[in-house]
């Protein structure tokens, strides 16, 4: 591909699949999982295209079997049944770079019966990083160098943005589509239709019992506080929700990787783990979307 952009992930993914039969990426939608993937592979089965899934449902087995290897299986939720042929191909045979699937569904691998246990290793992908939209994905990051505690390591970046830039940087966000190829206007009108997806299609995907305007309140509430330390009465007081419809909405967007939690810091391992994290929507530019900002407000 003469226009992809390096991922950090490029690295660990190849390490992964030189040695191990099937790799599962696992991420928000629309982040890069199935370019990245395609890298590797020899074979694209698009599972959420009923003409190509028709023969994964019918008989899984026989459909992994009739094609060249290595094999990229993409939104594999659509057909879970895909995971018991992986297992059962990898059972059988254990040769590293056979598969690769790609999902943004976290729910399905929480099963106590997952099949993916010891033939398929997870490795999450989420949205550009600075590095990479600058195309620097080969230099030391920072927080390496800061462990290294070596000050010889520092150095000062050629441009250094300043609060404008940040605040644009952050608007932008990290979805490679909007990020790379739409103006501001177009990135604006493409996050929201990527919002109204989120609350009405994708979060039937793993709890169809609950109501998409609730659910866009509470979100609301959420990337309101990204990143802060708040109880979950302040939020439960702003989406006007219960504690117990909180947390069913907090699992839905957890298992959709729109939402993730930071663990407190402390030396103290015990206290780390009583400590209140904090709850990061995983890309600005979806709560700034969410919060109607843009660059003066």
């Amino acid at each position: 591909m003469t226009d992809y952009v390096p991922r950090i992930a490029d690295q660990r993914l190849g390490e992964l699949f030189e040695g191990l039969p099937a790799v599962l990426i696992t991420g928000p939608r629309s982040t890069g999982k199935t370019t990245t993937a395609a890298n590797l592979a020899k074979s694209v089965v698009n599972l959420d295209r009923p003409a190509e899934s028709s023969l994964f449902r019918a008989d899984p087995d026989a459909a992994l079997a009739s094609y060249e290897e290595p094999l990229l299986l993409d939104e594999w939720q659509a057909v879970p049944e895909v995971l018991g042929a992986v297992k059962r191909a990898v059972d059988k045979d254990f040769r590293p770079g056979r598969f690769l699937l790609t999902g943004n569904v976290r729910a399905d691998l929480e099963r106590d019966q997952w099949p993916g246990t010891g033939r398929i290793v997870r490795l999450p992908m989420y949205g550009l990083t600075v590095r990479e939209l600058l195309r620097n994905t080969t230099s030391v990051p920072f927080l390496t160098k800061f462990a290294a505690v070596d000050i010889r390591a520092f150095s000062t970046p050629a441009e250094v943005p300043d609060i404008r830039g940040y605040v644009q940087l952050a608007l932008q966000g990290g979805f490679p589509e909007p990020s790379l190829g739409l103006s501001s206007r177009l990135r604006a009108a493409w996050l929201d239709s990527y919002l109204d997806e989120m609350f009405t299609r994708d979060a039937r995907l793993v709890d169809a019992g609950r109501d998409p305007v609730r659910l866009r309140r509470y979100f609301e509430a959420i990337a309101i506080n990204t990143a802060g330390i708040v109880d979950d009465k302040t939020i439960c007081d702003a989406a006007r929700i219960d504690r117990k419809t909180a947390h069913a909405y907090e699992r839905v967007l957890m298992n959709l990787f729109f939402l993730d939690e930071l663990p407190s810091w402390s030396h103290n391992r015990l206290s780390r783990m009583v400590k209140i994290p904090k709850r990061h929507v995983v890309d600005t530019s979806l709560a700034a979307s969410m919060l109607g900002l843009d660059e003066t407000n």
